[in-house]
C-alpha cells in the first residue's frame, strides 16, 4: 500500500506542477486597487475580520475592471492586493504553485497508505474469522469422534 500511495503521490505532484506550469500560461497577476473601506458592521470574532470589499485592476489590455474581493483584516482604501486574469483579463483562482504540488503529493501518498491499510486490516480481520471457525468447525468435528472413547462412553 505504501508502494501504492508514494507511486499515486509522485504521479499527482508530477499532474499538479504541469498544471499549474499551464496555468501560469494562461494567467497573469496584476495589482488590484481597493476603493472603499470595510463596512463597519464587519465583526472580528473567533478568527480575523473578513469583508467583500470593492476594488479595481487594470488588464493587460488596459481595460479598468472593477471586481468585489473576499479580504481578510480591514486594510485601508488604496491598498494594494494581488489578484489573478485569465487572458480575457477576467479574474480568476492563482495558479497552482510547486508548494502546492508537494502537499497534494504529501496527501494523496498518506490516504492511499491510511486507506489501504485500513482495507488491508478489514481484510485480514475477516480471514482470521474464516480461519477461526474453520478451525472451529474441524476441532468441534475432531472432538466428536474422540470425545467418546476418551470419556469412557464409547466402551
Amino acid at each position: 500500500m505504501l508502494l501504492l500511495g508514494l507511486f499515486v503521490g509522485i504521479n499527482v505532484h508530477r499532474a499538479v506542477n504541469d498544471l499549474g506550469r499551464a496555468a501560469e500560461r494562461e494567467r497573469t497577476q496584476v495589482d488590484a486597487v481597493l476603493v472603499a473601506d470595510a463596512p463597519p458592521w464587519v465583526q472580528e470574532s473567533a478568527g480575523p475580520a473578513v469583508a467583500s470589499r470593492p476594488a479595481r485592476y487594470t488588464d493587460a489590455a488596459g481595460r479598468q475592471r472593477e471586481v468585489v474581493l473576499i479580504i481578510p483584516g480591514r486594510p485601508s482604501t488604496g491598498t494594494v492586493v494581488p489578484v489573478w486574469v485569465d487572458r480575457d483579463g477576467t479574474m480568476t483562482a492563482r495558479p497552482p504553485t510547486p508548494a502546492d504540488a508537494v502537499v497534494l503529493g504529501v496527501v494523496a501518498t498518506l490516504g492511499i497508505g491510511a486507506v489501504g491499510g485500513v482495507a488491508l486490516r478489514a481484510v485480514w480481520i475477516a480471514v482470521r474469522r474464516e480461519i477461526d471457525r474453520r478451525n472451529a468447525a474441524g476441532w468441534a468435528r475432531d472432538w466428536a469422534r474422540v470425545e467418546p472413547e476418551w470419556s469412557g462412553r464409547g466402551h
